[in-house]
C-alpha cells in the first residue's frame, strides 16, 4: 500500500467561497498581544474591571477577550491561540 500524505492547501475558502490566504506566524504574532491591566486600561473600560489591576490581558484584532493573573499564563494562552489558528 502506498504511503499517502495530505497536503494542506495554501488558501482556505471563506464563508462566501472566496479563497483567503492562510495567516502566517508573523501575521498572527501581530494580531495577538499581551499586556498588563493598568489604570488607563481600567478607565478605558469604564471602571468595570477594577479587581483586575495588575492582571494581564490577551487581545486580538477584535479587542481584549481574556484576562490572567499570571503573565506566563497569558503568554501561554496567546501561543495556544496562534497555534490553533495555524493548525486549525
Amino acid at each position: 500500500m502506498a504511503n499517502r500524505t495530505t497536503k494542506r492547501p495554501a488558501h482556505r475558502k471563506s464563508a462566501f467561497g472566496k479563497a483567503q490566504p492562510s495567516p502566517s506566524l508573523d501575521d498572527l504574532l501581530g494580531v495577538y498581544s499581551v499586556g498588563e491591566v493598568d489604570a488607563d486600561h481600567i478607565a478605558a473600560n469604564n471602571g468595570n474591571i477594577q479587581g483586575l489591576l495588575g492582571w494581564f490581558w490577551v487581545c486580538n484584532d477584535e479587542g481584549v477577550y481574556a484576562y490572567f493573573s499570571k503573565e506566563s499564563d497569558a503568554f501561554r494562552f496567546r501561543l495556544a491561540e496562534i497555534n490553533r489558528r495555524l493548525n486549525g
